[in-house]
């Protein structure tokens, strides 16, 4: 009997706050920021960093007040407080990634090898293709088909996700959107397991 009630109280607490979450972000007044449920850790060596500023959650649009924290991370740039060994985003501006593609590829091609090694991984370039390919600056010896030639063979070796962004801006938005999805679909299979051993206990009576 004890065992049966257990996951039916959990239910219970669970569907409670979830109804005491609506409220609190019904009686919120419209310009009242909406709290990110993870803080965003920002490595200590990266020196142009994302202030996450500006973002705004889905509809109803309000303003979203993200959390950061520095601290020196083993791979990448970006990751989430608590999975620092399992999300991390690498950024790149587009002078960095010529750098890193040309003369500083060796070094560049190890991080990409112990990126593969996490759970979701990523590269954000600050530029998009036609900076990539065509106006690249002018000061880079590298010649454009070697970015796309990178991009696909190290996307294939290692499986690691390289996106070129339109901008700094839009790169910067797109590093929170990776990490969004990252926690959520890791609250969901949590939830998930939750409802799998709620079953198998009901089921066991």
């Amino acid at each position: 009997m004890v065992a049966y009630e257990g996951p039916t109280a959990l239910m219970q607490t669970l569907a409670a706050e979830s109804a005491e979450k609506k409220t609190r972000r019904r009686r919120r007044s419209p310009d009242e920021p909406d709290r990110c449920p993870f803080s965003v850790v920002i490595d200590t060596r990266e020196q142009a960093p994302f202030m996450f500023t500006g973002i705004e959650t889905n509809a109803p649009h309000r303003p979203l007040d993200v959390l950061t924290v520095r601290q020196a991370l083993p791979s990448g740039d970006y990751s989430i407080e608590g999975m620092e060994k399992r999300v991390a985003i690498e950024r790149k501006s587009v002078s960095d990634w010529f750098g890193s593609i040309g003369g500083d590829r060796t070094r560049f091609e190890a991080e990409v090898e112990r990126l593969s090694h996490y759970e979701y991984a990523a590269v954000v370039i600050e530029g998009g293709w036609q900076e990539l390919l065509i106006d690249r600056p002018s000061n880079t010896q590298v010649p454009g088909i070697v970015s796309s030639r990178t991009i696909a063979s190290w996307d294939i070796r290692y499986g690691v996700r390289f996106y070129p962004c339109m901008n700094r801006r839009h790169a910067e938005l797109f590093t929170f959107a990776l990490l969004s999805m990252f926690w959520r679909q890791d609250q969901r299979k949590k939830e998930s397991l939750i409802d799998s051993a709620a079953e198998a206990l009901v089921g066991s009576n």
